[in-house]
């Protein structure tokens, strides 16, 4: 991300695209995921305070299917209960978010960082939190309609 977006406080994230076309200079590519760096995460974990992460998959509007993994970190120990609600709370509204946008939409603002400050916002009500980051995004598939491929067979 550093290089693309120039800006070096984002190092520990790292993108992976595909390349599925070359003209000239010019390489096309798709998404293929994203993840934080290994080095980032284990800086930010620290004894005797709080991990809690969910995975989740979804289809974006644009119909691809997606597995997001979200860590929220914690001040001091959370009762099993807490990590509960809050582990709930992560994947719904990761949940809610991937469905609401299309691929490249929810990338963009998970990377920007928007999505996770939305769910720390919430979920810090639950239990005081030092912070929360979409882990993954792994790209599985492009989910087809079985509607629309039933509705091409009878006009066939």
């Amino acid at each position: 991300m550093k290089d693309i977006a120039g800006d070096f406080t984002r190092q520990h994230i790292k993108l992976k695209f595909q390349i599925i076309d070359v003209r000239g200079e010019n390489a096309y590519t798709i998404f293929r995921g994203q993840r934080l760096s290994r080095e980032y995460l284990r800086s930010q974990i620290r004894r005797k305070n709080t991990k809690v992460e969910g995975i989740v998959d979804v289809i974006t509007k644009d119909s691809h299917k997606i597995r997001i993994k979200v860590i929220s970190l914690g001040y001091g120990r959370a009762q099993t209960s807490q990590e509960k609600r809050i582990r709930a709370l992560l994947m719904d509204m990761a949940k809610a978010f991937a469905q609401d946008k299309s691929l490249d939409q929810f990338v963009r603002d998970s990377v920007n960082g928007k999505i996770p400050s939305e769910i720390y916002r919430s979920a810090n009500k639950i239990y005081p939190l030092k912070r929360v980051e979409i882990r993954k995004i792994k790209y599985i598939s492009t989910v087809k309609h079985a509607v629309n491929e039933e509705l091409a067979t009878v006009e066939a």
